[in-house]
């Protein structure tokens, strides 16, 4: 496996950033990695776990593109955002590893250096395609990664918990990396043996993809929902949940963070085939139309499920939350979606902030948090 040499200069720079940023997390009677497992295991905790999530590139002067692609800005940032707010976030690029594996497989992609890449094209035009594909080496497209979680374990420790990669349900790796979407929805209903084939493939790819990183380093996985959340509840039941829990059952030791399906009821179908895993935080839980939860009732309803499956949750503020409103109503917001939700079971997040959120938004949100998290 390669690494990444540091020059003398980095080495000295990234030592005086990490021992400013464990100065900061030591500040308070539980360090980020000790409050996260006092969440998994259920215990009392001084306040709710909280995660500031992306693009804090933006602190050192970097963009987003840098964050995705270099391991050393990534790990500035999460130096400087402790510093700044206290708050570890912990994802890495394996995002990007996902679309450099596609990209490797025969994919077209478009790289900007405002956004993630986009897909331009897709590898499986016909049924014939797919039994051509073969899994790549994987080495060169994980890495990176492996380099940037080796460190943050190497000078962090437990003080933050692991660090998290970022892994698609199989069913999304297909919509995103093997077949047009548009297409794979019309051979949902036209050829479902032809979308298995594929789900199966990008099933083996990532367990893989799970070997690879686990037999180097302690991580985490976070397995949003994606194309899936706009399948019907049959569909989800066939497509989805079958490819994902084997992803999740093949590791019962790593930490899982996972998307809950548009329909509520679904929750408890989830977490009957993957019941014996004890590392999961049930994700997926912000008040807009994009996700699962509507309005407080249904946040009720979801709190009612994760606690009769004693499971952690998250709650969230959603971007657009996030950008548009005054740091007084985000203030409101945190407040009233506290208040709804069990302290002793809930974890609280952003969705994905973008250079576009107001730094005096983000600085609201750390305080209400503390504000009305504190114990």
């Amino acid at each position: 496996m390669a690494s990444i040499q540091l020059s003398k200069t980095q080495e000295v720079e990234l030592g005086i950033y990490t021992d400013l940023a464990i100065g900061r997390l030591r500040e308070r009677p539980y360090t980020p990695g000790e409050r996260l497992n006092a969440l998994l295991r259920g215990k009392y905790l001084d306040r709710i776990p909280f995660q500031i999530i992306d693009n804090t590139s933006r602190l050192i002067g970097r963009d987003i593109h840098d964050f995705f692609f270099d391991p050393i800005v990534r790990y500035r940032s999460l130096c400087a955002q402790i510093i700044r707010w206290g708050i570890p976030m912990t994802e890495n690029s394996s995002r990007i590893n996902s679309y450099k594996i596609g990209e490797g497989l025969g994919a077209g992609l478009k790289y900007s250096r405002d956004e993630a890449p986009s897909t331009e094209e897709y590898i499986v035009k016909k049924q014939s395609d797919i039994e051509k594909l073969a899994i790549p080496e994987l080495a060169p497209y994980v890495e990176k990664d492996i380099w940037l979680i080796k460190n943050i374990n190497r000078r962090f420790g437990e003080i933050l918990g692991p660090p998290c990669c970022f892994l698609y349900p199989p069913f999304s790796w297909v919509a995103t990396y093997l077949r047009d979407s548009n297409d794979l929805f019309v051979d949902i209903y036209d050829d479902p043996d032809f979308v298995h084939k594929m789900c199966r493939f990008a099933t083996d790819l990532e367990l893989i993809l799970i070997d690879r990183l686990t037999e180097e380093v302690n991580c985490a996985f976070f397995m949003p929902g994606g194309f899936c959340d706009i399948l019907s509840p049959d569909q989800y039941s066939e497509f989805v949940l079958p490819y994902s829990a084997e992803l999740i059952n093949s590791n019962p030791e790593s930490l899982f963070y996972i998307s809950v399906p548009g329909v509520l009821d679904q929750i408890t179908g989830i977490y009957e085939v993957i019941k014996n895993h004890k590392k999961l935080i049930c994700m997926g839980s912000s008040l807009s139309p994009n996700n699962p939860l509507k309005n407080y009732e249904e946040l009720h309803q979801f709190r009612k499920i994760m606690d009769a499956l004693e499971r952690p949750y998250q709650v969230a503020i959603d971007q657009t939350t996030m950008k548009m409103s005054s740091p007084d109503e985000i203030e409101g917001i945190v407040g009233k979606l506290i208040e709804s939700c069990n302290e002793a079971n809930m974890m609280f997040r952003t969705d994905t902030l973008d250079p576009q959120t107001p730094h005096q938004n983000i600085d609201a949100l750390v305080w209400a948090v503390e504000k009305y998290g504190a114990c």
